[in-house]
């Protein structure tokens, strides 16, 4: 995809959205340029555009496939790059999504030893209802096992037990090597 504008390396996250709001309005008014834009990206718009056909017409135009990749390259010039991994994984944990979380830690390691502003930990989210809930349901529903096994052998091996709480840490020396699922040893 050859991108019809060059993302300028001071763009925000907050003005890339009010780009995309004002094509919306333009496009709504009739504008030329506005309509050539789109037309452009999207041979066969829904009527009225839509905010988010708007955000995807705005991605391909600086040469990504979505508005998620735009938001992702800009949030990385922000300097948001951490806190954006973090807030994606945790929606891959709650759709249970081990493969979108495998690929969320190999671009960002640091997300195996991220913490919230509160100490909540990506551990911690997949395991938050673990033994807690009283009720085997929940229990299944709230708790991603899968991811939280993932985390567990990403971060290397820990002592019986540990969930990953606050004071947690990896003993000195553990490495998960390239993520592997489980002991190949064993």
């Amino acid at each position: 995809m050859t991108p019809s504008k060059l993302l300028p390396s001071h763009s925000s996250f907050e003005s890339i959205r009010k780009q995309a709001k004002k094509l919306v309005r333009l496009f709504a008014a009739g504008d030329p340029d506005a309509l050539a834009r789109v037309h452009a990206q999207l041979p066969a718009p829904n009527l009225p555009l839509a905010l988010r056909d708007a955000q995807l017409v705005l991605a391909r135009e600086y040469g990504f496939a979505g508005w998620q990749d735009l938001r992702a390259a800009v949030l990385r010039q922000e300097g948001k790059g951490l806190e954006w991994a973090a807030a994606e994984a945790e929606r891959a944990i709650h759709g249970n999504s081990v493969e979108r979380l495998t690929q969320m830690v190999l671009e960002y390691p640091a997300l195996l030893s991220w913490r919230g502003d509160s100490g909540e930990s990506l551990l911690g989210f997949a395991t938050g209802s673990f033994g807690d809930s009283g009720d085997p349901y929940r229990e299944q529903m709230f708790t991603r096992l899968e991811c939280a096994e993932f985390l567990l052998n990403a971060r290397g091996h820990r002592e019986p037990g540990d969930m990953g709480g606050r004071n947690s840490l990896p003993r000195q020396g553990s490495v998960a090597a390239p993520f592997a699922q489980g002991d190949s040893a064993a």
